[in-house]
């Protein structure tokens, strides 16, 4: 496509002396500049594009050629890498955890029933009738007078927790809305705050927002953490799924359904279990190595004071794994494939009206989100400029790829003084704009705009809509089905039921959304009260 040159009253561009007409611009922003890039990061060639593979560096590569295209600069001193140290670790698929009630065994398989790793990089743990808990949410949240373990001491049991948070409260966890409270890094890490020798976490589609599958694949191939002097306490951490959980309830003579509903409770109180103990043996190699950040900076035209915006999108998926139907590559063409595409694009086209922009703009690639966010975790760590700095985040993880809508979902709305430059420009377009609609999963947590909230950076996370244009009537019903079908599995790639169109359409209400707030007088902020205000105060302060 050809480049548009920003040189005030010569091209179509310029409406008046040294003025741009935004609108004309997004046009640039379209289904075959998307198309391009999804298909050659979701091919096969990039072998799924899973960390610190052959894939990885094909996608490093990739993304570094089409920044120095573009024309953008490194943002890494005179590199475009960051690298992330991490420690990886392979669990032995041998690996077993066994339930024992008296001389009897629940025996488990790996996979199938559970997935377990050590919490502490140990090369092997053994463990022999270790004592269970059953601790209901886990959660300990002063400001919401909830405490589940009612000072029980948990030091070197195994506890057994619900996922999700509780979501029927009145006024409290955000009601329907999951918080962090209802992650599972939250459980684990109060886990081994408290000393527990070990946390299982309970597996059912409802609570988790997603089915066995995708737990078994994540947890399943080769996992990373941050490299870290802090030894931990707790031993390991594992998932069950609901069935082998209600028949370890059934033998300690427990409802699974009942030990649930009455997490729900602030009055809950902790259960040890009295008949039933746990033996396993998890044996795991490990091996340090860096994944790769990709960043480039497009310095804006006119005065910046000092401040940025950033992009996010991660550049990881999982690579290769078990035959399904014969597929092992996990291509990743939604999860994130597009993603990368739309800030690719964004990039080109922001660069090429810079000399208008009056905040310098981040594009940065990060790898490891599927692993927990690791590569946006060490970016916020150490950032490449003050978090004060920059006005807020714009995080692309998968785009709409089944046609236009009437509406689009903004995760973050009501957090931040984001939402009046949004509602604004969609108004124009005579678009709506809805809160999550499924707040109970947890998508604010669930991608890398979660990293930079956590040290004060304003974030916008864009979602496709589900008001269908020019679709039968039970399309929502057709997509429900596909992404669920389609969600870390073999079939995440491009087919004939992608409609870019809808892609196209949210990217240039972005588009226009983020010129605008790039170009406001002040940064963009949290609102009061908000959970992570604090954290923008004191970023501010440094």
């Amino acid at each position: 496509m050809m480049r548009f040159i920003t040189v005030c009253c010569v091209v179509a561009l310029v409406t008046s002396a040294c003025s741009v007409d935004p609108e004309k611009v997004a046009e640039q922003l379209n289904q075959e500049t998307l198309k391009k890039h999804i298909q050659v990061l979701s091919s096969d060639e990039f072998a799924g594009r899973a960390p610190a593979t052959e894939g990885e560096q094909k996608t490093v590569e990739y993304i570094i050629n089409e920044f120095k295209t573009i024309g953008l600069e490194p943002e890494f001193g005179d590199s475009f890498i960051q690298d992330v140290p991490v420690v990886g670790q392979k669990v032995n698929h041998s690996s077993s955890l066994q339930f024992n009630k008296g001389k009897k065994a629940i025996k488990a398989a790996y996979s199938d029933d559970f997935m377990v790793w050590p919490a502490d990089q140990s090369e092997k743990i053994t463990l022999k009738n270790a004592e269970l808990v059953y601790v209901g949410y886990g959660i300990q949240a002063p400001e919401e007078n909830w405490d589940d373990y009612k000072g029980l001491d948990v030091s070197g049991k195994i506890i057994i927790i619900k996922n999700n948070d509780p979501a029927d409260l009145p006024g409290k966890f955000g009601e329907k809305a999951r918080l962090y409270y209802g992650r599972y890094d939250y459980k684990y890490e109060i886990a081994n705050k408290l000393g527990a020798l070990g946390a299982i976490i309970i597996h059912t589609t409802e609570t988790a927002g997603y089915h066995w599958q995708v737990v078994s694949n994540s947890w399943g191939s080769e996992r990373f953490e941050l490299q870290s002097s802090d030894k931990k306490v707790t031993q390991i951490n594992a998932w069950i799924t609901q069935e082998l959980a209600t028949e370890l309830f059934s033998a300690e003579g427990l409802n699974l359904e009942k030990a649930m509903a009455s997490a729900d409770d602030a009055n809950f109180k902790p259960y040890s279990f009295k008949k039933v103990n746990l033996s396993g043996s998890i044996e795991a190699t490990y091996r340090n190595l860096n994944l790769k950040n990709v960043g480039a900076r497009l310095n804006a035209g006119q005065n910046t004071g000092g401040e940025a915006v950033i992009f996010t999108a991660h550049h990881d998926h999982l690579g290769v794994g078990s035959p399904v139907r014969g597929d092992s590559i996990y291509n990743g063409a939604s999860d994130n494939a597009s993603g990368i595409a739309a800030m690719l694009n964004m990039a080109s086209t922001f660069n090429s009206i810079k000399s208008f922009l009056k905040r310098d703009m981040i594009f940065l690639a990060v790898s490891g989100e599927e692993k927990g966010l690791l590569g946006s975790k060490y970016y916020a760590a150490h950032p490449s400029m003050e978090p004060g700095k920059i006005s807020f985040d714009v995080n692309i993880d998968v785009v709409n790829v089944y046609g236009k809508t009437k509406d689009a979902v903004y995760v973050a709305l009501g957090k931040t003084s984001m939402d009046e430059f949004l509602l604004k420009r969609a108004k124009q377009f005579g678009r709506s704009i809805k809160p999550d609609q499924h707040p109970e999963q947890g998508y604010f947590y669930r991608s890398d705009h979660f990293s930079l909230a956590k040290v004060g950076i304003p974030a916008i996370y864009l979602g496709g809509g589900t008001e269908f244009i020019d679709k039968p009537a039970d399309y929502e019903e057709t997509v429900k089905t596909l992404s669920r079908e389609r969600y870390h599995t073999v079939f995440d790639e491009m087919d004939d039921t992608w409609d870019l169109s809808g892609a196209e359409q949210d990217l240039r209400l972005l588009f226009l959304t983020v010129y605008d707030m790039a170009n406001a007088p002040k940064r963009m902020e949290w609102k009061p009260g908000d959970e992570f205000e604090a954290a923008r105060k004191k970023s501010a302060s440094n």
